[in-house]
């Protein structure tokens, strides 16, 4: 009931850069993506890897996609408790170093926030603030055993 509500909500300029992601077998959420749906659906495909306590996850994102919603549609392998406002470290991600040295530096606010990330590491990033681009194809992307979640210090997260 509640679902539908919100599909019926907003104004249809929003409806374009919605997609869906289901969290339970009953229950789905609409939230924000950085491409429309055209861009979505006619963007270039990159292979690539995350690697999760030690397991591999083969995945796919479209060139301009953020790491964040990669992993938000594969299992849901990432909080992003901020909704990709940049205002915590529960995307964290840690890249090749090659990949790392190619990519546009993190600013300021970015780094900041690094600084609150567990297992911070000098190639580390904020996944809601990483473009895929074709540099990815074929690499791995390291997500965190833990992070911190300030926002629900009582997650299973931590």
């Amino acid at each position: 009931m509640l679902s539908r509500f919100f599909k019926n909500s907003f104004p249809s300029f929003f409806k374009t850069s919605l997609q869906t992601h289901h969290l339970t077998k009953y229950q789905s959420i609409y939230r924000f993506s950085s491409l429309s749906d055209d861009e979505l659906d006619g963007g270039e495909l990159i292979s690539f890897y995350f690697v999760s306590k030690g397991q591999e996850i083969p995945v796919q994102g479209r060139v301009g996609e953020n790491i964040l919603e990669v992993a938000k549609r594969n299992q849901d392998l990432l909080e992003g408790a901020c909704d990709q406002s940049a205002q915590c470290s529960t995307c964290h991600v840690i890249l090749d170093e090659d990949l790392y040295n190619n990519l546009p530096s993190p600013n300021l606010k970015e780094e900041d926030l690094l600084d609150m990330a567990f297992g911070m590491t000098k190639t580390s990033r904020l996944g809601c603030q990483v473009n895929i681009t074709r540099e990815f194809a074929g690499i791995k992307v390291e997500l965190p055993n833990v992070h911190y979640n300030l926002c629900n210090l009582g997650d299973n997260r931590i």
